[in-house]
């Protein structure tokens, strides 16, 4: 995984927690499946259409993915999950690891899944790979917030 140093430092601090696993909820999101939509793949829980019918908005495919495809992790953890900052980095990076071997049956194709966590709020997303796309700066010291990404081959 590659990451800014504010997301180095998060995961250090929250390295000795346990009880870090892939909440449930997250679980049932990723086992509903994917839907590949014109060269797009979405979560298919997320996504309802056989279309790509915002795409203009959205600038490009990775875009449109991004948007579509961003979850909030706060949203899915069980009760009693802790949710500071580092706790959310490690049961992210967990996730990361969940989601990637679940994208790579699904498709050969390259993808990309974005962790960034800001306070108490951590946001996962995920697009495929595509020469001349991308949702990151090439910077990721730029971002003020902890920023991770992880490529799926």
């Amino acid at each position: 995984m590659t990451m800014n140093q504010h997301m180095r430092q998060l995961l250090a601090r929250g390295a000795d927690l346990t009880e870090i696993y892939v909440p449930s909820p997250f679980q049932l999101l990723v086992a509903g499946g994917f839907k590949d939509v014109q060269g797009c793949v979405f979560f298919r829980e997320l996504f309802h259409h056989n279309v790509l019918t915002a795409l203009a908005m959205h600038h490009d495919m990775t875009g449109y993915e991004c948007a579509v495809n961003a979850i909030h992790l706060e949203d899915y953890l069980e009760k009693g999950m802790a949710r500071e900052a580092p706790a959310l980095a490690v049961t992210a990076a967990k996730c990361v690891e969940w989601l990637a071997e679940r994208l790579r049956k699904f498709s050969a194709d390259p993808f990309r899944i974005i962790v960034s966590v800001e306070a108490r709020n951590c946001t996962i997303r995920f697009h495929k790979t595509r020469d001349g796309e991308s949702w990151l700066a090439d910077n990721l010291e730029g971002y003020e917030e902890s920023v991770a990404f992880y490529d799926v081959r």
